[in-house]
């Protein structure tokens, strides 16, 4: 347990409250929307504070072009449809929506489109960062704090350590909250697409669906292709056999694809019978 769990709902307040951390040389530990599996949220020493995100003001203040910018205790679901009301839509989709929008930042969450948009880090323009000195930073993306890092990032889908761009934009995504609490993120948005056609497709044997997937991954980044997928999850029998019965769902099945064709200009009909034929 640690000495104090406490929820502020200003900077000053949590100004405050890292100042009687430094002075009695405690641990600090924020939580933001608490969704994750990983528990890093959980104080591991008891001589600590737990700073709670939950009263912080929660707001999303402006949608301009393809622009959103909000507090770091917005949920997920707010930025989704704060996103579609203003015709677009984030591109990334983490899993837990009731996340917090600086909780996924903090662990650089990924989602069910990552294939085709990766992890947050790539639609961040600008935050604002609280340091454990009171200090408040307003990073834009390009700059650049003290002498620039560079070492080689693992060459994989993965959310390891300080990111070594040079950015500091970068350097505070992924960090797990070791360098600063977010206040506020500016978010970078897509236009909403005039079609959005999710699938999931069945197979009797795994190994078809693993080729399904990597014949789908070549034609999806062929510009001239007609098919288009931003999402490509495999679904094995272990988890195939745990899923609620979906209607036309076959019995034999050992194995699912998971699509969401994205298109604007497309017919649905067409599309879909492209599909079919792949």
């Amino acid at each position: 347990m640690p000495q104090a769990i406490v929820y502020p709902e200003s900077i000053s307040d949590l100004r405050a409250i890292l100042q009687e951390a430094t002075k009695k040389k405690w641990a600090v530990y924020v939580q933001g929307g608490k969704p994750g599996l990983t528990s890093a949220s959980i104080p591991a020493v008891a001589e600590s504070v737990l700073i709670s995100m939950e009263r912080f003001p929660n707001q999303i203040s402006q949608i301009k072009n393809d622009v959103l910018v909000a507090s770091a205790s917005a949920r997920l679901s707010q930025i989704h449809a704060a996103a579609e009301a203003a015709g677009c839509v984030f591109p990334v989709n983490p899993t837990e929506t009731s996340a917090m929008l600086g909780g996924a930042l903090a662990c650089n969450a990924s989602g069910s489109r990552s294939f085709a948009f990766g992890p947050l880090r790539s639609w961040v323009r600008a935050l604002k960062v609280l340091l454990i000195n009171g200090e408040v930073l307003d990073l834009k993306r390009g700059m650049h704090l003290g002498p620039e890092l560079h070492y080689a990032m693992p060459p994989c889908k993965n959310a390891a350590g300080y990111f070594a761009d040079g950015d500091a934009v970068d350097l505070f995504i992924g960090s797990e909250g070791t360098l600063g609490i977010i206040l506020q993120v500016e978010l970078v948005l897509l236009l909403l697409p005039k079609i959005r056609l999710p699938m999931i497709c069945f197979f009797d044997d795994e190994d078809k669906a693993h080729r399904f997937i990597l014949e789908t991954r070549r034609r999806t980044r062929d510009a001239g292709d007609t098919l288009n997928t931003v999402v490509l999850e495999f679904i094995g029998q272990a988890i195939l056999t745990r899923f609620p019965r979906l209607e036309g769902m076959p019995t034999e099945a050992k194995a699912a694809v998971m699509l969401e064709h994205w298109a604007n200009e497309q017919d649905e009909e067409a599309v879909l019978g492209c599909w079919a034929e792949h």
